[in-house]
């Protein structure tokens, strides 16, 4: 049963959980990470922000942080975790996170090491590359945003206040 994908929300996050191991993949790319999870995830869990777990039997496969705000859908974090891809879990996170924010093209973003990854996924959702941020998130490293556009106030790193101007892609 192992190749059965199931998808839930976390309803509650306790910081002393195994998640917070899972979390923690997304520091590297995002430094901010932490303070975002801490200000604006967890306050809003279950109102504007949701965390959705993959399972194959009783293992963690993958995990997405969702957003739903009257100015923007957006999947905020999609990881699936090494020897869980190519079996339908980004898939299955992708879907479930369309179902909840009732939007086929949210906004999402990935960082240059996982643009290739996600290649295939996203173009199975239609999902477009709109724009390229250099240094928005990490000195020297890019961020790619499909389905839309970051909003500039929304993160306040180092590294995004020195950001070039984005390349549009559309």
């Amino acid at each position: 049963m192992r190749n059965v994908v199931t998808v839930s929300v976390l309803e509650a996050y306790d910081d002393e959980s195994l998640l917070r191991s899972y979390l923690d993949t997304f520091t590297d790319y995002y430094p901010d990470f932490d303070d975002w999870f801490v200000n604006k995830v967890q306050p809003n869990l279950g109102k504007s922000r949701w965390i959705l777990i993959a399972r194959m039997g009783n293992e963690v496969a993958g995990v997405c942080i969702i957003k739903a705000t009257p100015a923007e859908n957006k999947i905020c974090a999609l990881r699936v975790f090494d020897g869980f891809r190519h079996h339908g879990v980004g898939t299955s996170l992708v879907q479930y996170a369309i179902d909840q924010l009732g939007d086929p093209q949210p906004l999402v973003t990935v960082p240059e090491e996982f643009r290739s990854q996600y290649a295939t996924l996203f173009r199975k959702f239609g999902f477009r590359q709109m724009a390229i941020y250099r240094d928005y998130y990490r000195s020297g490293k890019s961020e790619y945003a499909f389905n839309g556009f970051l909003n500039e106030s929304d993160h306040s790193s180092e590294a995004r206040k020195s950001a070039a101007a984005p390349r549009i892609i559309a």
